[in-house]
């Protein structure tokens, strides 16, 4: 009947929406349908989805390289007057099914506080619930003290709970916003030369730049527009960054596929670090156009080379391990870190964090942070490492290898993931229900069929 019609087509195309049943009520008030039916249609749809979404995830079997994904979020009560902490909760991989991008969302529960104990034990728990706990064998989360703390950070009593050791994966996103935002503070200081180019922008003739090749700074120039064009070639999930790709073709002397452009100029504040990125950029190529003091032109150009040239290595002593999948690791270099893994390290537990003086960091290669422990790499993420006793140069036509590369391309080091399932509660937190159920449901409800129709389009 049209009644059951929309409660099975309608609801989930109302809750995207963000459509209140008396909202709801008016849209369809045509079809004879009161606000207590349509109430009741979408919460049946709801809790029936996600039964379907989980029971799917649990049935699907066995995974591997799966990757569970948090992070946290103040945010007002669904009853009440109090904040709570929310807690968004995902895991990813290749064999992860029902979702886009290999993800999915488990839930973004409430917890008592944002202490490490707090949340490691709503992660262990969501992944019993879902029948996942001996199947994760990694970890992305952001590098805050809640997370990372020794004794009682989340990650430490995550791996206490599953009574095993997991893979780290710092987000690559979280810690170099914290490392651009120091950069830039050092380098700009108390200069206003950002704000003064946004007040100018209209003045600069946009088509006479200067590039950054030309300084002599920069070696292997190609190959590093050569990654940022590859990187243009994949989805993104944010125009942001998009445009700081561009910006930094253009600043090493190429052609970006979509042309000499740049987009709006924004606010420069501590809040918004690819701005700093970006503005770097521009007024380095722009220079000659802008009044720079002599001091804000060596600063500007320290800046810039360091946006388009960073190259940050999230290393230990077990994840070093992942340059053997590596195609720009050269075979010659493969050599050497297999034959570092031969070399005992006196720590026994495999050490989270690299651990090199200031001193050795110029002569640092990846050969000196291997060891014995890098094998616990492969115990950790319960990958065959029975290829390496064979040489690099036969890998690629070793079955085990090949397997394992593919997994391991899979892999999710950064926790964007996660910080969307943050901003979808944000934007529902307050609207449709206060049901604690019924609201973690409608994500499940939303996530979906923002999957099946990304653009709301009417060929969608």
């Amino acid at each position: 009947c049209l009644r059951k019609d929309i409660s099975l087509l309608g609801a989930a195309a109302l809750d995207r929406a963000n459509t209140s049943d008396r909202q709801a009520f008016h849209i369809v008030a045509a079809t004879a349908a009161d606000r207590s039916t349509i109430r009741r249609a979408s919460n049946r749809y709801r809790r029936d989805h996600t039964a379907s979404v989980k029971q799917t995830v649990i049935s699907s079997g066995a995974k591997t390289g799966i990757v569970v994904h948090w992070d946290g979020k103040l945010l007002p009560s669904l009853i009440g007057e109090e904040s709570v902490e929310r807690l968004s909760i995902l895991i990813s991989g290749k064999d992860v099914s029902s979702s886009v991008g290999n993800v999915q969302l488990f839930g973004v529960p409430h917890l008592s506080s944002g202490t490490g104990v707090a949340q490691a034990n709503a992660v262990v728990d969501t992944l019993k619930d879902w029948n996942v706990d001996d199947q994760v064998v990694a970890m992305c989360f952001d590098t805050t003290a809640a997370n990372t703390g020794h004794v009682r950070g989340a990650c430490t009593l995550i791996e206490e709970r599953l009574g095993r050791n997991l893979l780290y994966l710092p987000c690559r996103h979280h810690i170099l916003e914290v490392v651009l935002r120091d950069v830039f503070k050092a380098v700009h200081g108390s200069s206003n030369g950002p704000d003064r180019f946004k007040k100018q922008w209209h003045q600069i003739k946009q088509l006479e730049f200067k590039t950054g090749e030309t300084n002599g700074y920069i070696t292997a120039v190609q190959k590093v527009i050569d990654y940022y064009m590859k990187a243009l070639k994949q989805p993104q999930p944010r125009d942001d960054y998009i445009r700081l790709m561009e910006l930094c073709v253009i600043f090493l002397g190429g052609t970006p596929p979509r042309g000499i452009r740049y987009g709006k100029l924004g606010p420069v504040h501590h809040a918004r670090w690819m701005s700093k990125a970006l503005y770097s950029l521009q007024i380095f190529m722009f220079q000659h156009q802008f009044q720079l003091t002599i001091k804000e032109k060596k600063l500007i150009q320290t800046m810039s080379l360091f946006v388009a040239l960073r190259h940050l290595w999230y290393l230990s002593e077990e994840s070093v391990a992942l340059a053997l999948f590596s195609d720009s690791v050269s075979y010659a270099e493969k050599r050497e870190i297999l034959e570092s893994m031969k070399r005992k390290n006196e720590k026994k537990e495999c050490p989270k964090k690299l651990e090199v003086t200031e001193e050795e960091i110029p002569s640092l290669e990846l050969k000196n942070l291997a060891s014995t422990n890098t094998n616990c790499f492969f115990q950790n993420t319960l990958l065959n490492s029975g290829f390496v006793s064979k040489d690099p140069s036969q890998w690629n036509d070793n079955p085990q290898f090949l397997q394992s590369r593919e997994i391991l391309q899979e892999l999710q080091v950064v926790n964007d993931v996660a910080e969307r399932a943050v901003k979808l509660i944000q934007d529902y937190n307050s609207s449709i229900t206060k049901s604690e159920d019924q609201k973690q449901y409608l994500l499940q409800v939303v996530t979906t069929h923002r999957r099946q129709y990304p653009n709301i389009k009417k060929a969608n």
